[in-house]
């Protein structure tokens, strides 16, 4: 007997269609058009056809039988799953075209049923039969269509972003904040982290730093270890956050675990807790081979440099402790060991040529906040110049007209106001070290006469012709990296080449998380000295949840930033505190790690209603504009135009603002205005102009111009 393939109609199988697989065709279309189809099936609800003329078509391949959609109206799905692509079938199985729905399978038939179940003569039983009716059907609108639709893009988009994070991680931490940045934005939350390969036992404390109550990562800790290779979902905290998580799928993996925390937008209903679970199922099945090859990788390099010892020599460590540079992780020490190698090896005397010096040159990169400048001193400080004078200067604080000038100095008369000579900073660097932060500020042009000193060691000054000298290393620095601000044109490809050759990035906080309680111990004691003499306090550490939380949180602005928080939390916490609390910590610093609820600190500014509603909008008024100025870097001007100010009207507020805060404002509103402004509140509460280039002592300070000489 032949073998064909068998398509059956209807609850009960009542219409059967029968086709030998050995037919020479293509393909087998599907429609209601029965002269483009070579199965017709005319499914018609009252009202409105649902299969179209062409709806889909079978073929063959060597690997089995596959369906493609042709464009169809009302699509068509392979066992709920909707064809997009060309999809294999596996038999038997359930096609729905429309709102009909076909059992398709292969079966042994004799000739006289494969005459009888031809294609003609079940279109002859269609045309005689009642229409079917659609509730015997499961009924498709095109709202669930659509979202099907939507579902399939939105996995298929989270996996392209996740297996291009995979490709190109290097380490497994970065893996994991990667990871949770791309799930940030497919699973639309606030926040997600995720944790690749931790030790089954540790769950629970891994969970409490991502802000999980104790008892419900306990319980999810107790079901994850039980569940072994299964994916299981968790809501947490009445549905405000989800936990998902498994047990390593791979052999190399066992005993580790893999979870996922996300902090929705907004809560989900059920079905977009399932569509989001297929997600974070998927990409966890993804990233299984990968962690196991990143958690080689670290032990690799972990054991690579414990081969190669890279501590900072006995002379650096002396330094470090001097100066207040605080750190034992690995990550700080070998960037204090590589800052010693290029203070000691890399920087070294050049002999002249033909009058042309070559000056060595240190690249420091890393995020806002990571001590740079404090890591320049330090090579200065080893360095064979440390008795020379260690100049920095701040490109972004130096306007673009006055940049040359100070760089390269210039002569009397070089300019209007231009009385007398004055010496640029290169010039009085010479035997020294020029520290010049932010140099990507610096416009093209001068970027190019900076490579031009480095390659010669000669310049001229502005308005002069003769040509000076000077001898010294030379250490720039960038919050972005050279090679991003080459791509928008701010940077001169010329420049990177010349300064690559010796880059030293400082790592982050969140990277050296170990140097955190070292580091707030050293700021309470600093605090409690500098606080003995007109405000003495008790206080001396912090309780567990402040250093958890400490510890958990991201830290955009990295070192200085967490000291501004430790020095904002001294000072509010009473006098007689032990320790520093949760409520005690800046109000903007809770509500940025969203436990406002637990402490009772309000979402946004509070009012007082004992206070005249006259004193309540002076305070928001001046809550506003100092967070408007500092947004816009004190720049007036840009900040008058967004609140729709005159520039007048802001100039009377400041000066009022700047009388308030000298004579009336108390200690907490003062430390309200200065945590509000942050690093410009010296521009906006009373800082001196810059004064013009006749002036050189007062531009100095004001651009954050120092020079340093050891005795």
């Amino acid at each position: 007997m032949p073998k064909a393939l068998v398509f059956e109609w209807g609850p009960k199988a009542e219409f059967r269609m029968a086709l030998p697989e050995s037919r020479e065709i293509p393909s087998i279309v599907i429609g209601r058009e029965s002269g483009r189809c070579d199965i017709v099936a005319p499914h018609e609800v009252p009202g409105r056809q649902t299969i179209s003329r062409t709806h889909a078509q079978i073929f063959r391949r060597p690997n089995g039988y596959w369906i493609e959609d042709l464009e169809s109206n009302n699509f068509t799905f392979v066992e709920r799953q909707i064809v997009i692509a060309p999809t294999r079938i596996e038999m038997p199985c359930n096609l729905r075209l429309g709102e009909a729905v076909l059992r398709v399978h292969s079966e042994q038939v004799t000739e006289e049923q494969l005459e009888e179940l031809s294609p003609r003569s079940v279109l002859e039983m269609f045309e005689t039969s009642e229409p079917t009716k659609s509730e015997t059907l499961p009924r498709l609108v095109w709202a669930d269509a659509r979202h099907g639709v939507h579902e399939q893009v939105r996995w298929a988009a989270a996996m392209q972003d996740v297996l291009d994070v995979l490709v190109g991680a290097s380490r497994l931490r970065q893996a994991e904040a990667q990871l949770g940045e791309v799930l940030k934005i497919h699973l639309n939350a606030q926040r997600v982290s995720v944790a690749l390969c931790i030790e089954s036992n540790t769950i629970k404390e891994v969970l409490m730093t991502r802000k999980i109550k104790p008892s419900a990562a306990q319980s999810i800790q107790s079901t994850l270890i039980k569940s072994r290779s299964e994916i299981r979902h968790f809501p947490v905290d009445e549905g405000r956050v989800h936990v998902w998580g498994a047990q390593a799928f791979g052999a190399r993996n066992q005993g580790y675990s893999m979870i996922v925390v996300c902090h929705p937008t907004i809560p989900e209903e059920k079905g977009e807790i399932k569509s989001t679970t297929g997600i974070v199922a998927s990409v966890l099945k993804m990233i299984d081979p990968f962690v196991g090859a990143l958690r080689e990788l670290d032990q690799y390099q972990t054991n690579e440099l414990e081969y190669v010892v890279q501590e900072p020599g006995p002379k650096m460590e002396r330094l470090c402790e001097e100066s207040g540079y605080i750190g034992h992780s690995p990550a700080i020490r070998r960037c204090l060991y590589k800052a010693e190698i290029g203070a000691t090896r890399f920087l070294y005397e050049v002999t002249p040529k033909d009058g042309e010096r070559k000056l060595p040159v240190i690249c420091l990169l890393g995020e806002s906040g990571t001590g740079k400048s404090h890591l320049a001193r330090l090579i200065h400080a080893r360095s064979n110049h440390a008795k020379g004078p260690f100049v920095m200067v701040n490109c972004a604080a130096i306007t673009e007209s006055l940049m040359s000038s100070e760089l390269f100095g210039h002569e009397a008369d070089a300019f209007t106001g231009a009385k007398k000579r004055k010496l640029g900073i290169f010039e009085r660097a010479d035997g020294g070290i020029l520290f010049l932060d932010e140099v990507g500020h610096a416009p093209l042009q001068l970027q190019a006469d900076i490579l031009k000193v480095l390659d010669t060691g000669q310049f001229s000054r502005v308005g002069g012709e003769q040509t000076v000298s000077t001898n010294c290393y030379v250490i720039l620095a960038s919050i972005e990296h050279p090679l991003d601000l080459l791509k928008q044109d701010r940077f001169l490809e010329e420049l990177w080449y010349r300064i690559e050759g010796f880059n030293l990035t400082v790592p982050p906080l969140r990277e050296r998380i170990e140097d955190i309680e070292e580091l707030v111990r050293f700021k309470l004691a600093r605090l409690k000295a500098e606080y003995e003499k007109h405000s003495p306090s008790d206080c001396s550490g912090l309780t567990d949840r402040v250093t958890t939380l400490l510890k958990g949180h991201t830290w955009k602005g990295n070192v200085r930033q967490m000291m501004q928080c430790l020095e904002a939390a001294y000072a509010l916490a009473p006098q007689t505190a032990q320790q520093i609390d949760v409520h005690h910590l800046p109000e903007a610093f809770i509500r940025e790690l969203g436990i406002g609820g637990e402490v009772g600190v309000a979402a946004g500014p509070e009012l007082d209603i004992e206070k005249t509603l006259k004193e309540n909008e002076s305070e928001l008024r001046r809550e506003y504009y100092v967070r408007l100025l500092a947004r816009y870097k004190g720049q007036k001007l840009a900040a008058g135009r967004h609140a729709g100010v005159s520039h007048p009207t802001l100039q009377a507020f400041l000066k009022d603002l700047r009388q308030w805060f000298a004579h009336e404002a108390s200690p907490a509103q003062q430390h309200c205005i200065r945590q509000w402004a942050g690093e410009y509140f010296h521009k906006i509460i009373g800082e001196t102009p810059p004064s013009t280039p006749e002036q050189p002592e007062e531009f100095e300070s004001s651009v954050g111009l120092s020079m340093e000489k050891d005795a």
